[in-house]
């Protein structure tokens, strides 16, 4: 999508609708009326005197103008003082949506009164943009007929004042995000048949193969056998389809081999039948939906796409275990017992509990590459969603400052964490008679601490945060700039937190 700015002189050229934001306060939203044709004036004034309009947070009515203003809406902001970006976000998803339902392709905001706001201006303005480029998502690669809906193309910002760089520059970032964000929806969209390990790792390089400060390593299964990533390998021995580590550096840093990477981790388990212990079709989740078990593996390359663009002065280190989990004669069993890359041996209780263990390698393969943070992001455990429901992820960790970082992050960009806790006696929950770990607490007791502390045999004592999106990883409806299907979670998150 397109993002420019134009001056109130704007206001007079052809436009299909104009979007004017009004606060719950009428004195406080008087400004674009001056701007207005006599007629539209007169009306909105009308409807604002009978209360048809209302500046109610995320009210939204639609007028139909004269001459060149075809269509108004008139949206609600709430009260001034108490909008923040996370309204603002979810306001624009609601207004995109609602643009494109008319069949429009591009949505003109007056944005005058948004910068008088408590809180930043350039956080508003970020919000802005994300909320519309989010909120106007569709996927529709597998229909035949994508006629019948326009999707939105641009998305125009007007004002009367001189906008500062700052102002330009946060609706730039939100357009980078959100766009990352919607790489990540794609990926986790499309079927597992077009989409096993080998096609993920093509789509990786045509996104960051021609990109200048990044490199890109495929490890295959030949070249993660002789790296001992046994652990890795195993969860994908019963697919025909190979299981591929894949790394890329982003390396921002002027004398890049002297700054530690900040390294992402995402499980990559682009269909996730259970192995031989074969999941029901009806769990948590239908099986169908097992094709967004790499939802973390997506999160992390959006937000590598994101930082790419960017550019920060950081070095990133991205690291994506990608394997197909299903039952064959050649599969993994339970009982078996693997050797991770770092030499601990694990048992395997359950082949459905393969997340953490190609995570387990792929940790240890970050510690080797000497990070000095490392964050990893999975669809890991069913038990997140019994806690947590569809409203937010779960965080866990073994550094409070990082934990507490990622915390305000995620105020700022509305993805909610939940903080859960990473006692030492959550260990015992996985003991194995016969090796050092076992994969999987047999009792089912706390199931997405347990499986954070297993992760956490593997990072040694670098800086450490799991999040666990099982629970976001798609929306159950359309609400704000959330849309209905899956959700990019995390990729916001991410990039912010290198960011920042």
């Amino acid at each position: 999508m397109r993002v420019e700015f134009k001056n109130q002189s704007y206001l007079n050229e052809k436009q299909e609708i104009w979007v004017l934001p009004f606060w719950s306060k009428k004195e406080k939203s008087a400004g674009f009326f001056k701007y207005l044709e006599a007629p539209l004036k007169k009306q909105i004034w009308e409807l604002m005197l009978r209360k048809e309009i209302s500046g109610e947070e995320g009210t939204v009515a639609l007028i139909y103008g004269f001459g060149l203003v075809k269509k108004v809406l008139v949206v609600g902001l709430g009260e001034q003082e108490k909008c923040n970006a996370d309204v603002m976000r979810n306001i624009a998803g609601e207004v995109a949506r609602k643009v494109q339902s008319l069949k429009l392709k591009d949505v003109a905001w007056f944005g005058d009164d948004l910068g008088a706001t408590k809180i930043l201006a350039e956080d508003i303005m970020q919000a802005l943009v994300e909320g519309t480029i989010l909120g106007s998502y569709t996927f529709d690669q597998y229909k035949t007929d994508k006629d019948k809906a326009k999707k939105l193309e641009k998305l125009l910002l007007i004002t009367s004042k001189k906008l500062k760089k700052e102002i330009k520059e946060s609706a730039r970032k939100g357009q980078v995000l959100a766009e990352a964000v919607n790489v990540a929806r794609d990926l986790v969209n499309i079927p597992a048949n077009d989409l096993p390990p080998q096609a993920f790792v093509k789509k990786a390089k045509e996104m960051f193969e021609q990109k200048s400060k990044v490199t890109l390593e495929v490890i295959d299964a030949k070249a993660a056998a002789k790296l001992g990533m046994n652990v890795f390998l195993g969860v994908g021995q019963g697919s025909k389809n190979k299981s591929y580590m894949l790394t890329i550096a982003y390396n921002g840093m002027r004398d890049a081999k002297l700054k530690a990477p900040i390294c992402l981790v995402g499980k990559g388990v682009t269909f996730d039948s259970g192995g031989i212990n074969l999941k029901s079709a009806k769990g948590v989740k239908d099986l169908k939906d097992m094709k967004a078990d790499m939802g973390g593996a997506a999160a992390v390359l959006g937000a590598m796409q994101a930082i790419v663009e960017l550019q920060p002065q950081k070095n990133v280190l991205a690291i994506i275990p990608l394997v197909e989990n299903m039952p064959s004669g050649t599969a993994q069993r339970p009982g078996d017992v693997v050797t991770a890359m770092n030499g601990k041996t694990i048992e395997v209780i359950n082949t459905d509990a393969e997340g953490r263990l190609i995570l387990a390698d792929a940790l240890c393969l970050a510690v080797s590459k000497g990070a000095k943070e490392i964050i990893d992001i999975a669809t890991l455990t069913g038990a997140a969603v019994a806690i947590l429901g569809d409203e937010a992820a779960a965080l866990l960790g073994n550094n409070q400052r990082m934990l507490e970082k990622m915390l305000k992050v995620a105020k700022l960009t509305g993805e909610k964490l939940w903080q859960l806790p990473l006692w030492e006696e959550y260990l015992d929950y996985l003991k194995s008679d016969i090796a050092d770990i076992a994969n999987l607490n047999e009792n089912r007791k706390a199931g997405t601490v347990t499986a954070a502390k297993f992760l956490q045999q593997f990072v040694d004592k670098t800086p450490w945060l799991h999040l666990d999106i099982a629970s976001v990883v798609d929306y159950p409806e359309n609400k704000g700039y959330k849309v209905k299907g899956n959700s990019g979670a995390g990729v916001r998150n991410l990039a912010e937190y290198v960011l920042r």
